[in-house]
């Protein structure tokens, strides 16, 4: 049980960091990118570098990506399970047999 707790506590720290962490660094303005480019013809508006605006981003707080982490780590292996919820087995004793006395 306590390596599962531990996995699911590096899940969850992953998860965070992957949401906190930027992708890439902020563009730098330059050269790069200016719709300017030189050709054989001079210089020539690129139009296929026309800055289109960036796709919206969803507005997921990471504490919502962890969650649903957290819920998927505990559900999948409980659905996946191969004993119903309500049967628990005990080691070496069978499910038919009397439980043994008490003293």
């Amino acid at each position: 049980m306590r390596a599962v707790a531990c996995v699911l506590l590096v899940l969850l720290v992953l998860g965070l960091a992957a949401t906190v962490v930027p992708l890439a660094p902020p563009a730098q303005p330059g050269d790069a990118t200016s719709p300017w480019r030189k050709t054989v013809d001079g210089w020539e508006r690129a139009v296929w570098l026309d800055q289109y605006p960036p796709a919206g981003r969803v507005g997921l707080h990471p504490f919502l990506f962890a969650a649903g982490e957290l819920i998927l780590a505990i559900g999948l292996p409980v659905a996946l399970s191969k004993t119903p919820a309500g049967s628990k087995r005990r080691r070496g004793h069978s499910q038919t047999a009397d439980p043994p006395p008490l003293p």
